[in-house]
């Protein structure tokens, strides 16, 4: 089998569908080209357990209406959006991550992953989503009532959500 690596940035549906669970490569990052970000193919797993290695799994999505998608996730022993970090790939390879971390996505930016997931916000929340690989004592489903992220001010610190 060839070594494969690339960012996660890069993983396509293709990848998805060809391998159900990525690793990162973590003990490769002094190597030319790769980071924390850098993922390889495990085809020879049929487990994912974070206790050899941190994982990717193939995750499908559920729209409110019904509309089906793809992409993946990081199993988590508790239900943590900032570790889990449910991501949709979509056809053209753009990733629209659900977990937007420390920072709220613009009115445009919404505009456009609506756009390019060819739905609304009322159509597409609550988003389920759930991973049919196996893990070990690992959380590969939720449920997600729109974008999430950090809202910092003066010290304070909350999870909010917006459509």
């Amino acid at each position: 089998m060839a070594r494969i690596r690339k960012p996660i940035s890069q993983l396509s549906l293709g990848d998805l569908h060809d391998t159900s669970i990525w690793e990162f490569c973590l003990d490769e990052e002094a190597e030319e080209g790769q980071d924390e970000t850098t993922i390889k193919p495990r085809p020879d797993l049929t487990i994912a357990d974070q206790s050899e290695g941190m994982y990717i799994v193939k995750t499908e999505f559920i729209a409110d209406n019904g509309k089906k998608y793809l992409g993946f996730s990081t199993p988590s022993e508790n239900f943590d959006l900032g570790i889990i970090q449910p991501t949709i790939v979509i056809e053209n390879g753009k990733q629209i991550g659900l977990w937007c971390g420390a920072f709220k996505p613009s009115k445009d930016e919404l505009s456009e992953y609506y756009k390019d997931l060819h739905t609304s916000a009322e159509n597409l929340f609550p988003l389920k989503f759930r991973s049919d690989v196996k893990t070990k004592n690992m959380k590969t489903m939720g449920s997600v009532e729109g974008f999430v992220y950090i809202w910092r001010f003066l010290g304070i610190e909350k999870i909010k959500l917006i459509r």
